[in-house]
């Protein structure tokens, strides 16, 4: 009698077990299809239209020589065949001492990027920020922010779903007249 009852317990732990894998298999994939795939799809498409479009307008409007500044330097750079100032620090590391030594967000927020006038200093900034552009019309070291265009792309992973606009600023010395419209 004790061996059936352990038999059935056994099947029963079975069942619980299979029951339970199946279970967190349809949430897995519920969740996969449901959440994963749609926000890959939709950043896949922002990176297309909205970095990839931006780098694109940059070789086609601005010098060889031009830098760029941007906090995602990937298919900006790529897209424009143009040199990079990288905001996070990865590929410059004038950047990264200066962003270790501040803090990333204060570093971008202070401008002090901008560096002194010369070959380096970059004459376009590319800008991810949620909400409004927050350059347009700022003038930092001499430097005004003149607001070129705007897109949006839909979150930079799925804890950060929120759209972002990334702004394409031109980088003129303040003394110039500000362009008329």
């Amino acid at each position: 009698v004790q061996g059936v009852a352990t038999s059935r317990s056994r099947h029963r732990f079975g069942l619980l077990l299979r029951f339970g894998v199946a279970a967190y298999l349809v949430a897995n994939a519920w969740l996969f299809a449901g959440r994963v795939v749609p926000h890959a799809h939709a950043f896949a498409e922002g990176v297309r239209t909205c970095y990839v479009g931006t780098g694109e307008w940059l070789r086609d409007n601005t010098d060889p020589d031009a830098v760029v500044a941007a906090l995602d330097i990937g298919a900006v750079g790529w897209a424009s065949e143009r040199q990079v100032l990288d905001l996070m620090g990865l590929v410059s590391p004038e950047i990264r001492e200066l962003g270790l030594g501040m803090g990333f967000a204060d570093m971008v927020e202070s401008g002090v990027w901008l560096g002194p006038p010369g070959p380096r200093r970059p004459s376009w900034f590319v800008d991810r920020c949620e909400g409004a552009p927050r350059w347009a019309g700022r003038t930092v070291g001499g430097v005004r922010f003149e607001l070129v265009s705007t897109c949006t792309i839909r979150g930079v992973g799925l804890r950060e779903p929120q759209p972002w606009t990334i702004a394409l600023y031109s980088l003129v010395s303040a003394a110039t007249p500000p362009k008329s419209d």
